[in-house]
This record gives C-alpha cells, sequence and structure tokens, in this order.
C-alpha cells in the first residue's frame, strides 16, 4: 500500500487539492461543523463534483447548520445516522477521479472529523493525522466498505425532517 501522512494545517489544502481533481466524494464521518471545509466543499460542488456524506449526531456534537449545508450540497445525498447504542466514529474521505477512461480513487482515513477543529481552523488544541491511500486496492476497499455503510443507513423519512427533528433536539441539549 502506498500513501502519505498528512497532519495539521496541510490537511486543508490537500483536501481543496483533491477535491479540485474529483468527480465525486464521499464522506463518512462521526461529527461535522460548519467552517472553510463546507465552504470547499461547497465550491467543489458548484464545479459539478458529485458529493455524498454520512455523518453522526451522537452527543449533538453535530451542528445542524453544517447538516443543512451539507443537505444543500449534496443535493439531498446526506445520510443523517441516528443516535443509538452504537457511537457511528468513522472519519473516511473517498476522492474519485477519472484517469484516461479509468477510475482512481484517493482514501483518506484518519482522525479528523468534517468539523473546524478536524481541518485545523479552530483551534491548535486538536492535533489530527490522516492516511492518504492511493489509489489501488486498499481504497477501493474503502470505497466498498462505503457504499456497504451508504445502503446501511437508508433514512425512511426526508433528510430535512431528520434535519429539523434533530435541531430542535440539539437546541434543547447542546453539545457540551
Amino acid at each position: 500500500m502506498r500513501g502519505k501522512v498528512l497532519c495539521g494545517k496541510n490537511l486543508l489544502d490537500r483536501f481543496k487539492y483533491l477535491l479540485s481533481q474529483a468527480c465525486s466524494v464521499d464522506i463518512a464521518t462521526a461529527w461535522a461543523t460548519p467552517g472553510v471545509h463546507l465552504r470547499a466543499l461547497r465550491a467543489a460542488a458548484d464545479q459539478r463534483v458529485k458529493i455524498r456524506a454520512i455523518v453522526g449526531i451522537s452527543g449533538n456534537a453535530t451542528d445542524p447548520d453544517a447538516l443543512k449545508e451539507l443537505n444543500r450540497i449534496t443535493a439531498g445525498d446526506l445520510r443523517i445516522v441516528p443516535k443509538g447504542d452504537r457511537l457511528f466514529h468513522p472519519k473516511v474521505y473517498l476522492f474519485k477521479r477519472h484517469n484516461g477512461g479509468t477510475e482512481k480513487r484517493h482514501a483518506w482515513i484518519g482522525s479528523a472529523n468534517l468539523t473546524s477543529a478536524g481541518f485545523g481552523g479552530f483551534s491548535n488544541g486538536n492535533e489530527e493525522i490522516i492516511l492518504e491511500v492511493d489509489p489501488g486496492e486498499q481504497a477501493d476497499a474503502l470505497a466498498g466498505w462505503s457504499r456497504e455503510r451508504w445502503n446501511h443507513y437508508h433514512m425512511d423519512s426526508p433528510v430535512s425532517e431528520e434535519i429539523r427533528r434533530y435541531t430542535k433536539d440539539w437546541r434543547r441539549n447542546p453539545p457540551h
């Protein structure tokens, strides 16, 4: 397996670069908050990059405004993982691009949530690390995992309704 280790401030720059090369992006993350990382996703979506996301809401750590923005960015291709017995805690990012008639994927797996803190914009308090996996079997295996999770977390009600319910709960019980 070939790849590279990314830390700290270079996460956001590399994220923007991979978005600029991608035709689609799949994200699975425990939490999301607004910030420059979502603005980068919005810019990619505006350039016709297809974006899907699976986001957890345990502990009310996900900001409802981030869910609303992700719902717009993904054009509804958003799955919200309900609170439950298990904590949805992955941080997986898949960047697919076309290269000479074939699909190639870079994959990220590590500690950075889709949050300002995860992408270095909130504080210096978080020390994040991401392993970027070059195209090949391991990146394809992560894509398989992502497809399975996407199908597993099928939503019975509209995403906008789930966001409305979560926002109401979040206001009553803000994160600590």
